[in-house]
């Protein structure tokens, strides 16, 4: 009879164990449910959205491309989503969103910048960032250098310029840079990257071409062409300056 007590007691022992389990899962089960209504109630209701750090692109764009509208639960909306939407216009880099808790959405932004032109065809240009992405194809040309001689083709806003020219752009950017520091960079018009042994710069106000070689010595070229720069007489002449080796 011992034994039969004793498995009498291990069956017991079990089914305490399950109905306390099961009271506990439902008590939590419940708790939840009851917080995911909660949340989901009209007291979240968004109130306000704002849209900060951006400049070109305008906020009724921003909060029209995300699909977030005001008087709708604030937990409903998938941030991932909502990110990904706003980020398929070229100019945005990059999105975060933050819910408030008085009801209001904040889509901070990082935009892109157009750094320089593409003449993709007559009156036709193609802004383009550091990055080489393509931001816009408009008629206007803006105050920035005009890259010649890349290969990229099917060049539409959102897209990217192809793995050899985004090579030779990393090499204008460089140029660019260091002319800014040396305060010349708004005298550069255009920049030829066909041969990135010999990028040609061009400068229309002084009226060069400079054959500025490859990406090597970047600094001491810069040291030079400053100082054919600043002679007044040979920059009067227009000279065209060969390769630094």
């Amino acid at each position: 009879m011992a034994p039969k007590k004793q498995t009498k007691k291990k069956m017991s022992k079990k089914k305490k164990r399950r109905l306390k389990i099961f009271k506990w899962t439902s008590i939590i089960v419940l708790l939840l449910g009851a917080i995911i209504m909660f949340l989901l109630s009209d007291l979240f209701n968004i109130k306000e959205i704002k849209v900060i750090d951006n400049n070109k692109i305008t906020q009724e764009e921003i909060i029209s491309l995300s699909k977030i509208k005001t008087n709708e639960n604030m937990f409903k909306f998938l941030k991932l989503k909502a990110i990904e939407n706003i980020k398929t216009n070229p100019y945005i880099e990059d999105v975060k969103i933050h819910r408030k808790l008085n009801g209001t959405i904040e889509i901070i932004v990082i935009e892109r910048t157009p750094t320089y032109m593409l003449n993709i065809e007559e009156e036709q240009y193609a802004y383009i960032n550091n990055q080489g992405y393509v931001l816009e194809i408009n008629s206007e040309k803006i105050e920035k250098p005009v890259i010649l001689g890349f290969t990229s083709e099917n060049l539409e806003a959102g897209n990217r310029l192809n793995v050899a020219d985004l090579k030779k752009l990393n090499i204008v950017v460089k140029i660019m840079n260091t002319a800014e520091d040396r305060e010349i960079a708004d005298k550069i018009s255009n920049i030829n990257i066909e041969n990135d042994q010999d990028i040609l710069i061009t400068m229309e106000s002084e009226e060069k071409i400079i054959h500025f070689g490859d990406e090597k010595s970047i600094n001491d070229k810069f040291v030079k062409l400053m100082a054919v720069l600043a002679d007044t007489e040979r920059t009067k002449r227009g000279n065209i300056f060969k390769k630094h080796k």
